[in-house]
């Protein structure tokens, strides 16, 4: 289930709200897994009609920012995830040779741990279940998501004027947005956007064996009553 209630719960459990402590632990993990555009009420967006705009709100819980955020900002937030919680900075070469073949400047990405690699896997596996059975379904790269298996999020905004998909695989990350340069309706939503990553990347992975996602070592796993929340009896 796509639920917005369930992400404005738990920024609501981050702390008091009352003092930013919920929206500042929320801002500090966005900020380090490369977002940018993220806006303090320390520092707040002025409007042209004099009106003061920060993103301490709970639409931010769902990408409801003041500024919203980019296509490869948020392609990188998401690889700190497929990277077992590890950001690395978004880069476009990597080297640059002579006609000789020999390197003359070397290009590589800065890396830190946002997350531990058992945080970063529960997330994959709750995000491959959208695909595999939820609003993502359509960017499932095999019927099951199970050779190479796809976890990532759906997302439109208000009046079907934004549509995303955002998911990668054991291989890459990528994401998808459809929008008009002057906002307006859409004909669908993120299926659309979700069909287009799936076309895309079925033919990136032609050539690639069937991976699962690294499991993290301290990872429990037990079944829980759906009806209670409690640990089954006999």
């Amino acid at each position: 289930r796509s639920s917005n209630i369930g992400a404005v719960k738990i920024v609501d459990q981050l702390g008091n709200h009352n003092d930013n402590a919920a929206f500042n632990t929320m801002f500090d993990y966005m900020e380090r897994m490369g977002i940018s555009t993220v806006v303090r009420p320390e520092n707040p967006y002025l409007a042209p009609n004099g009106h003061k705009f920060s993103d301490s709100t709970y639409s931010t819980a769902l990408g409801g920012m003041t500024h919203g955020v980019s296509p490869l900002e948020l392609t990188a937030a998401f690889s700190t995830l497929a990277n077992q919680g590890v950001y690395a900075n978004p880069i476009t070469f990597t080297e640059i040779r002579d006609k000789h073949g020999n390197i003359i400047l070397e290009n590589k990405p800065e890396k830190k741990r946002v997350v531990s690699p058992e945080v970063a896997y529960v997330v994959t596996d709750l995000l491959k279940s959208a695909v595999t059975s939820g609003t993502g379904s359509r960017a499932r790269l095999d019927s099951g998501n199970s050779q190479i298996p796809v976890a990532g999020k759906t997302g439109t905004t208000n009046d079907q004027k934004d549509a995303w998909f955002v998911g990668y695989t054991p291989y890459y990350v990528a994401a998808t947005w459809i929008g008009y340069d002057t906002p307006d309706r859409l004909p669908q939503g993120s299926t659309m956007a979700a069909k287009i990553w799936s076309k895309i990347m079925k033919r990136v992975h032609e050539d690639y064996s069937p991976k699962n996602f690294e499991s993290a070592d301290n990872i429990l796993r037990t079944n829980i009553c759906s009806e209670s929340g409690k640990l089954p009896t006999e």
